[in-house]
């Protein structure tokens, strides 16, 4: 996922950490360690610089600029989609058992 106003780069790998890759140089800036579980997912909405993870049944939000976690929320099953809005601060997530939650990031 690419963020334009910090001008980053997110990737996700299977050791359960985000990578954040700075476009201006091509240079890793760091990582951002993830949960206990496998990495599914991340999101990020543009002119933000917070990113959204899916650890299982976990969301976590970091932050890009800091590159820190900054709060996480677990829920009943497994998670399996993740959507954030324009504004970075609301998202939704479906899970496996086909319930759709939203989310406002405060």
């Amino acid at each position: 996922m690419i963020n334009p106003s910090l001008q980053r780069l997110v990737t996700a790998g299977r050791d359960n950490r985000l990578r954040v890759w700075q476009l201006s140089d091509l240079t890793h800036a760091g990582m951002l360690e993830g949960a206990d579980s496998g990495l599914d997912q991340v999101a990020i909405a543009p002119d933000t610089q917070v990113a959204y993870s899916i650890y299982g049944d976990t969301v976590v939000a970091s932050d890009l600029q800091a590159l820190s976690r900054m709060s996480s929320v677990s829920f009943d099953h497994q998670l399996t989609v993740i959507a954030v809005a324009d504004d970075g601060r609301r998202l939704a997530v479906g899970d496996e058992s086909g319930m759709v939650h939203f989310l406002s990031i405060d």
